[in-house]
């Protein structure tokens, strides 16, 4: 029981006692609030708006009002409604595009055709992804607000970080600046495909043009969901596994200073050991719900650059799509290197606490090594003659894994800072491939036409 008691006051001192990296910040107060959630509330909002947030009263899982997800509630008509609106109009948008291109069209016109359907086809991926599995994005931010609240880590968590941010930050605000330019240049553009499809529109040229301009929006916000889950899932991820190497840092210098026993130490790492594994868990419930999402991201992501930079380079095609491929290439390639980051922040992060428990390791076996010769000295033989603190801290280095904490896309790929080489690689190469077979099929359609291509 004295053991266990001390463990407790321990824990209760080092989430409390740790001093903010940055000093001329104070630490926020605690507010027994998850910051997951608190994070993720933001948005919630707007993918409630739109029609793909089943979990109701989202902010009630860190209060007494209990969220749940609605599937029997008006809000599933809700949308269903916004979803097949969107998608109709999306898909006579490329009907439209698709119908006026026949054998004398060029090469350039057909590819830049396709990349409207393969964003409507990544599009409806992410809709399922948020709204089928909503069950299991509910279980992930109960998860993560029971963590925070078993783990006592809220407070390290709201800490600033020791790195510099302005990387991160100029990151968020890529992403944002090309997300907002592809919606006004998107907007553009279909207003001008609905005007030139008179027969086919609305009576009213106002209520057609306010329905395509709600259209856009929503499907923005879905193609946007993706990355928006899994960069905010992320950071916090990343900001629990610096907290629980904060801790274990700590841990370190209360034994160093003789102010904690070995018995109460090994408790303390086993609970760290325990939260690591939480951690992981947690990553690889938000990893299975996007997997799908992931692979449809980083597969258009490729294509987009792949047809944007041959039309780049010969020099044909329409204008305003050129111009709104490139936008949207580099918003999908700089969300690609924000998640991509992250993912390796979250590896890197384990590295770090392994070398901490590399220290531990080293002091730790030369120290039992030494119980058994009796000139070693008497504070280290005070501080760890207690064998159940060592075996605890070889549990926690066996329990690491780096690599298990970057994100998959369904076993396929990983995304680190190595998969942004082989794409790019894989961008040029294909682009290649592009600009040498283009010549022969615009031969060829120009024999089966009579007609001589541009």
């Amino acid at each position: 029981m004295t053991s266990a008691h001390g463990a407790l006051k321990f824990m209760s001192n080092t989430w409390r006692s740790i001093e903010p990296l940055r000093k001329r910040r104070r630490p926020p107060k605690f507010t027994g609030e998850c910051v997951m959630v608190k994070r993720f509330s933001r948005y919630a909002k707007l993918f409630a708006l739109v029609g793909c947030f089943f979990i109701r009263d989202f902010r009630g899982q860190s209060s007494e009002k209990e969220s749940r997800v609605m599937w029997r509630s008006p809000y599933f008509v809700y949308s269903a409604v916004c979803f097949t609106l969107m998608l109709t109009l999306e898909a006579w948008a490329v009907y439209v595009r698709f119908s006026h291109l026949d054998f004398t069209t060029m090469f350039t016109e057909y590819l830049l055709s396709t990349l409207q359907l393969c964003l409507v086809f990544k599009v409806t991926v992410n809709f399922f992804c948020m709204t089928v599995a909503s069950t299991r994005l509910h279980q992930f931010f109960r998860r993560a607000t029971l963590f925070e609240a078993s783990a006592g880590i809220s407070y390290l968590v709201r800490l600033p970080p020791a790195t510099c941010t302005w990387f991160r930050k100029l990151r968020k605000v890529g992403v944002a600046v090309t997300a907002l330019t592809t919606l006004a240049g998107s907007l553009t553009f279909a207003v001008q495909i609905f005007l030139k499809a008179s027969k086919f529109s609305f009576t009213s040229e106002v209520a057609k043009m306010v329905l395509r301009i709600l259209s856009q929006v929503v499907f923005c916000t879905y193609e946007l969901s993706m990355y928006i889950v899994l960069s905010t899932a992320s950071e916090v991820l990343v900001c629990y596994v610096r907290s629980l190497a904060m801790a274990l840092r700590k841990c370190e210098k209360c034994i160093r200073e003789a102010r904690i026993d070995g018995q109460s130490a090994a408790q303390v790492v086993e609970n760290i050991r325990k939260s690591l594994c939480s951690v992981r868990e947690l990553k690889n419930c938000i990893g299975g719900i996007w997997a799908p999402g992931i692979v449809a991201f980083s597969l258009l992501t490729l294509w987009v650059h792949c047809t944007t930079l041959y039309c780049l380079f010969i020099g044909h095609g329409n204008h305003l799509d050129l111009w709104l491929g490139l936008a949207y290439g580099a918003h999908c390639a700089l969300a690609l290197l924000d998640l991509a980051v992250l993912s390796h922040d979250l590896r890197t992060e384990q590295h770090l606490l392994s070398a901490v428990l590399e220290r531990y390791r080293f002091k730790g076996s030369a120290l039992c090594s030494a119980q058994n010769i009796r000139n070693v000295a008497t504070r280290a033989t005070i501080l760890h003659s207690d064998d159940a603190y060592i075996r605890q801290i070889q549990f926690l280095h066996d329990s690491i894994d780096p690599d298990g904490m970057r994100l998959s896309a369904a076993n396929f790929f990983c995304l680190d800072r190595g998969l942004l080489v082989s794409m790019a690689g894989s961008v040029i190469t294909y682009t290649v491939i592009l600009v040498q077979t283009s010549d022969g099929f615009s031969s060829r359609l120009s024999g089966d036409s009579g007609i001589a291509t541009p």
